[in-house]
């Protein structure tokens, strides 16, 4: 195979890259690598950096750059709506709308945000439900298995 990587792999590894970063926080380049690794994706921090240059300068995704100071850090940005490869469904939704309610007093709060965009995803799809308190009772009376 050669050095270079084919255009399936590029895509994949820029799929892991949207999926890894957050909405409510920064992350470095470094941070993302370290990730990607751990998740089976070697690769050199420029190729990272130059991913990341090509998302931030794209105008499909709404990704922000700090670069204040160094590490820069990527976040989505506050309008963005973020990436999943496929939605929550509204029954997922209102499961994850209840376990959030549920744990946010009984797990740190690293635990919790690093689940923000998840809960985010499902107040947004609860709320643009037609009747979201219909689906509410529904799951409550214990119908809500898919």
């Amino acid at each position: 195979m050669s050095k270079r990587s084919s255009a399936l792999d590029t895509t994949i590894l820029i799929l892991e890259l949207l999926k890894r970063i957050p909405k409510n926080w920064s992350i470095t380049a470094q941070e993302l690598q370290q990730q990607l690794c751990d998740a089976g994706f070697s690769r050199d921090i420029h190729t990272i950096q130059r991913h990341l240059k090509t998302l931030v300068e794209s105008s499909h995704f709404n990704i922000d750059l700090d670069d204040r100071s160094k590490p820069y850090g990527y976040r989505w940005s506050k309008n963005a709506k973020g990436f999943t490869a496929n939605g929550l469904s509204i029954q997922e939704s209102l499961i994850l709308r209840m376990a959030e309610e549920y744990l946010k007093n009984l797990l740190p709060s690293s635990l919790m945000g690093s689940m923000a965009g998840f809960f985010e995803e499902a107040n947004r799809n609860i709320s643009q439900t037609s009747d979201p308190q219909q689906d509410v009772e529904w799951c409550v009376q214990g119908d809500c298995c898919p």
